[in-house]
Order: structure tokens, then C-alpha cells, then sequence
């Protein structure tokens, strides 16, 4: 139950904080999804029935607030978390260049997955010409900060989830869990 309870606390503190930061922000370019820090968190350190069981969860959650076509984000952060439970067992991902690098990669290709979408729509056509600046911009800010978003998810997990509790929650350590 607490493992639940953190982690949904985590997102929508997360959601809460990238909503209340583009009024703030709004010339500030680098602006991206956080809740990517958090899927990213999910495959790196988390088992896979929490990331299985949140990443849906948290990208209905997005639909719902972001306005755009349903399941937009749904299918962006199940594909993000498939691809980085994956690549873990190719590469070592044990280091800040690693996350750095993944959450980057997994920034621009969620923007780049909603800028194709805004323009096969035939909606977006003309406020999709100014989609590679935002592209390039996020994937930058994504690059320089996500690192550390997840890595502060991670000492939260320490702080509120004691080791007891993270015994019970994992049935056995997957190989690509970073320690």
C-alpha cells in the first residue's frame, strides 16, 4: 500500500509542479514532461508490475489534463518504459551520463511522437513549424535537469519506503535494477 501510495503521490506531485511552473516559465524554453523522470524512475530502480501498473496510469492521467487525442501520452510512456527496461541489459546504466542521456532520448522522441501526431491531424500543420525549436529545447532541458528529477525520486523512495517494505514489493531483483 505504500509503495502505491508513493508513487501516485510522486506523479501527481509531479504533475502538479509542471502545470504550476508554465505560467511561471513561459519564456523559459526548456520546458518538458516531468512525468518522464518518473517512468524513467519505474524502469531503472522499480520491478516491473509497479512500472507495468503506473506508466498506464499516469499517462491516462495526462490525457485527461492535456487536452490533446486520447492516449497520446498513454502510448508514449508504455513504449518509454518497454524500450528502457530493455536497453539496460545492452548497456551500462549504472551512471548520471546514462540517465542523463535516456531521459534526453526519451524526451525528444515523446515530442517528436506529438509534433508527427499534430501534423498527420491536419489540425496542427502551421503551429507544428515552430515544433523543432520546442523539440530541440526540451530535449536539452530534459538532458541538463531529468537526471536529477530522477535521482531525487530515488532518495524519496529511500526516505519513505523502508527496506522492509521494498523486500515485500519485489518478488525477485530484476539484473538491470541500478544500486
Amino acid at each position: 500500500m505504500k509503495v502505491f501510495l508513493f508513487h501516485l503521490t510522486a506523479g501527481l506531485f509531479l504533475v502538479v509542479v509542471q502545470s504550476a511552473r508554465c505560467p511561471l516559465f513561459t519564456g523559459f524554453p526548456a520546458s518538458y514532461d516531468l512525468l518522464v523522470c518518473q517512468v524513467l524512475f519505474l524502469a531503472f530502480f522499480r520491478p516491473l508490475r509497479e512500472g507495468a501498473l503506473f506508466c498506464p496510469l499516469m499517462g491516462i492521467v495526462m490525457d485527461c489534463l492535456s487536452g490533446g487525442p486520447f492516449g497520446l501520452h498513454l502510448t508514449a510512456y508504455l513504449w518509454m518504459f518497454v524500450a528502457m527496461r530493455w536497453i539496460p541489459r545492452y548497456l551500462e546504466a549504472g551512471n548520471v551520463f546514462f540517465l542523463a542521456a535516456a531521459c534526453g532520448a526519451c524526451v525528444f522522441l515523446e515530442n517528436a511522437f506529438f509534433l508527427s501526431a499534430a501534423l498527420f491531424s491536419g489540425s496542427g500543420a502551421v503551429q507544428a513549424m515552430g515544433g523543432v525549436a520546442i523539440l530541440a529545447s526540451a530535449t536539452a532541458g530534459a538532458t541538463l535537469t531529468g537526471w536529477a528529477v530522477i535521482l531525487i525520486l530515488r532518495a524519496l523512495e529511500r526516505v519513505f519506503l523502508s527496506p522492509y517494505d521494498a523486500l515485500l514489493s519485489h518478488e525477485s531483483l530484476p539484473e538491470n535494477r541500478l544500486e
